[in-house]
């Protein structure tokens, strides 16, 4: 399988050569969705098995099942793989359907057209019988109406006439079972309750077995092409139901077949009666081509506020708007109307189980910079399970809000209790529900919508609530020591994740770990400074939620005063780290071709990753990608510590030593910190890499099992907030570009407190259209910009 980047087309990405070792990579990367739908890019024509996995998931609609495993029984919540709607399978005159995988496959070619979001396939293929067959098909999920999704497929006869019959309909006997190392789980999601059919349309409901969350799906096939159907018929099983049409195929003359399909869930908001909803939609008396008319102007006007335009590197823009285009396809403006958030690897696998991480922090920027209703949908996510939050905490005899490390259908800890190492064959403990920092990702998320939207209605009804509880939450868990004259944090997990407890420790979780602690005094400080800016509010809150004055003053103590371990600049990733031993990855590089998950290797070793200094990817590095160094430097100082920039950079080279950056997110902490610190030439290896992670997998595997979403939100705060220099903390437009010295110019619209700039930046000028007259900080330099167009030569 070639992966073709075009350098005279940025918008397509080709794929040729059919390898079966390769394809749920492909159908991964090829996915199509809306953030209501996605559909991984499987073959119309094929079951799931070895090479195939036609996958489908709608955001939210989640299902729990318990299985027994190693004389426990495990509970896991996930997202379910609903009825496939793509099959679409022939046979010419009376023999069998045609197999694709047994038949000669003369030309394979996939291309994902970004701009109109529609994926497209060609298929040559020869049948035992000699007859050579052309298919063509385009498919999309409409972004004008979430519920649509569309296949036109056409058949070409090279070498034969003969009658040719589609079976197009709906596959309800689906599993959950896109990632082999949950094969051990139970994966039986639905029930097939209903089956409706004519000889022009089918419709298929199913209801998952737990959270009983009906689906229905209908289908209509037509010929577009004008050829004359010779006869249709339907066809049904327990958990299948079809369409039939039979039509003669001439010689070199192509059959167009059009197939529409409306999809609606019970928990929609938009209908009373998914049942109803999916039979009567509109959607399935509109042709192929209106339906794409719709589905266009919809994604262009997505495309004229997101798009960045990069001259003189033709790469990094193909795979900009690869990201750009896997992020509005997991979540979009309809997620504005619907109860769910964006999951780790969007709507295209099953790895995660679908669940709502920390990456919400490193994906909502890019909604903040363009649409922060959307990033406004997925805080609402996190406000409507508070309550539950709250009881989380509350079960741990704390107050406040304690977010989950995975969330789901309602917001309980989904984090699994055991978890397969593929490399041991052994269910190992899984700890990582102890990284208490996903709370304080949901409320960094809180403010900084708030500090682009200006959206104070939002700050007063919701986003307050939710900062205050997690600043008493991080209040509650922080104990004092009396030997220090500091408050700890123990029992916690970093974002390093390899590390779960002190070695010989039989208590699982680390003391003091440095990003979070941090991280919890920015959360305090930025809680309390809602007194100012909401001040009735705020009264009104800590009020309802029991807060008295000296619990406030508690607050400013314990901001100030918890713990971090220096030593002579040297952060301590947590309390011992820097006791540990050191790692030798050059041999394990020897031992092992892919060392990222050196937990794995380690553990299957009889090992274990608490014994050394690693890492998975940047711990307390990350604090830097979130926060400016002078922000960051000040919290250090209201501890009484000193951190200056060579501690900063100190810090960086130690820590990167020891990462094997087993998480994608790895790669763009580590390039924008070495942007920011002037390693250019770092900077941009690992921003290559960090673009090319999905395209190229460069997990080794990872990628069939769905799309990296924070990776790719990463690539695009990069680009903006590094290399253009785009700075969202102070009060105004502050640009202070740094571009690769390969790119001519970049091009991009930042909407930045309910004002819409575009700018143009070269190596010598920036270019700023500002819808009115306002202040910038250019390059450090206080400007003032008039409404229109504004240039400035650059230093």
């Amino acid at each position: 399988m070639n992966t073709t980047h075009d350098a005279d087309n940025t918008w397509t990405i080709r794929f040729s050569g059919y390898s079966e070792s390769d394809n749920k990579k492909i159908e991964a990367l090829t996915s199509i969705g809306n953030g209501y739908i996605g559909t991984r890019g499987a073959f119309e024509e094929c079951r799931a098995d070895d090479i195939h996995y036609p996958g489908t998931y709608l955001a939210g609609v989640y299902n729990r099942l318990t299985t027994k495993i190693a004389g426990r029984e495990i509970e896991n919540e996930d997202l379910v793989n609903i009825p496939n709607w793509l099959p679409i399978k022939f046979r010419i005159g009376d023999a069998e359907y045609i197999d694709i995988d047994s038949s000669s496959i003369l030309q394979y070619e996939k291309i994902l057209d970004m701009k109109s979001a529609v994926l497209y396939r060609t298929l040559r293929l020869k049948d035992k019988n000699g007859r050579i067959i052309l298919i063509k098909s385009e498919r999309f999920a409409s972004m004008a109406d979430p519920h649509t999704c569309t296949i036109r497929y056409t058949i070409i006869p090279e070498n034969f006439s003969e009658k040719i019959t589609i079976r197009a309909g709906i596959d309800g006997s689906v599993q959950n079972s896109g990632v082999k190392r949950y094969g051990d789980l139970e994966n039986q999601h639905l029930a097939i309750i209903k089956k409706i059919s004519d000889k022009n349309k089918c419709t298929l409901v199913a209801e998952t077995t737990t959270s009983k969350i009906k689906i229905a799906l209908t289908s209509i096939v037509r010929v577009s092409s004008g050829q004359k159907i010779t006869s249709r018929a339907k066809e049904e099983s327990d958990k299948e139901i079809y369409n039939l049409i039979t039509v003669v195929a001439k010689e070199k003359q192509e059959i167009v077949f059009e197939k529409i399909v409306s999809i609606y869930a019970s928990d929609d908001r938009d209908c009373t009666d998914p049942i109803v909803s999916s039979i009567n939609s509109s959607a399935l008396e509109k042709s192929f081509d209106v339906l794409f008319h719709e589905h266009k102007n919809s994604w262009d006007e997505l495309w004229t506020k997101a798009d960045i335009l990069i001259d003189g590197d033709p790469e990094a823009q193909k795979q900009l708007r690869f990201n750009i285009y896997h992020l509005f396809s997991a979540f979009s403006h309809h997620n504005m109307s619907i109860d769910a958030s964006v999951t780790a690897r969007g709507l295209t696998g099953e790895s995660y189980r679908g669940h709502i991480f920390w990456d919400t922090m490193y994906i909502f920027p890019f909604y903040f910079f363009h649409f922060p209703k959307i990033a406004k949908a997925g805080l609402m996510y996190r406000y409507q399970r508070l309550d539950e939050a709250k009881k989380a905490a509350q079960l741990k005899g704390l107050r406040g809000a304690m977010f989950p490390w995975h969330s789901g259908s309602d917001g309980r800890e989904e984090t699994q209790i055991i978890h397969l190492n593929p490399l041991s064959g052994k269910w190992d403990p899984d700890l990582t529900a102890n990284q208490r920092h996903v709370s304080s990702a949901v409320a960094y998320n809180t403010w900084y919508y708030y500090w682009f939207s200006q959206d104070r209605e939002f700050i007063e009804t919701y986003g307050a609530e939710m900062m205050i509880e997690i600043a008493l939450f991080w209040t509650s868990i922080a104990q004092y020591d009396e030997v220090t004259g500091r408050y700890s944090i123990d029992g916690v997990m970093g974002p390093d994740e390899f590390h779960e407890k002190i070695p010989g420790s039989k208590k699982p979780g680390l003391k003091d770990n440095a990003y979070t602690n941090i991280f919890a005094s920015w959360v305090i400080d930025k809680a309390l400074a809602l007194k100012k800016i909401i001040p009735e509010r705020f009264d009104e809150l800590t009020d309802t939620i029991s807060i008295s004055k000296a619990d406030i003053e508690e607050m400013k103590k314990i901001s100030s005063l918890l713990k971090v371990h220096i030593h002579e600049g040297l952060v301590d990733q947590y309390d011992g780290f820097l006791k540990l031993k050191k790692i030798d990855f050059d041999k394990y590089k020897k031992k092992y071709s892919n060392i990222h998950r050196m937990d794995r290797i380690l553990k299957a070793e009889g090992d274990s990753p608490d014994n050394y200094q690693l890492t998975k990817q940047a711990d307390f590095l990350n604090i830097f990608y979130i926060l400016p160094f002078s922000e960051v430097k000040k919290v250090f100082q209201r501890k009484g510590y000193g951190f200056e920039e060579e501690d900063y950079k100190k810090n960086f080279e130690y820590y990167l030593s020891c990462s094997s950056h087993g998480s994608t997110l790895s790669l763009i902490v580590h390039s924008y910190l070495a942007y920011m610190l002037g390693k250019e030439d770092l900077a941009l290896d690992w921003f290559k890499m960090a673009l090319g992670a999905d395209l190229n997998d460069i997990q080794g595997g990872s990628t069939a099992e769905g799309i990296h979403t924070g990776v790719m939100a990463g690539t695009i705060y990069i680009t903006l907030c590094g290399f253009a220099g785009f700075d969202f903390h102070g009060k105004h437009l502050s640009l202070d570009p740094k571009l690769p010295k390969k790119w001519k110019s970049i091009k991009f619209s930042i909407l930045f407190k309910k004002c819409e700039y575009t700018i143009l930046l070269t190596h010598e000028y920036i270019t700023i259209d500002s819808p009115q007259k306002t202040i910038a900080s250019i390059q450090g330099k206080r400007m003032t910009l008039k409404k229109g167009e504004n240039r400035f030569r650059l230093k």
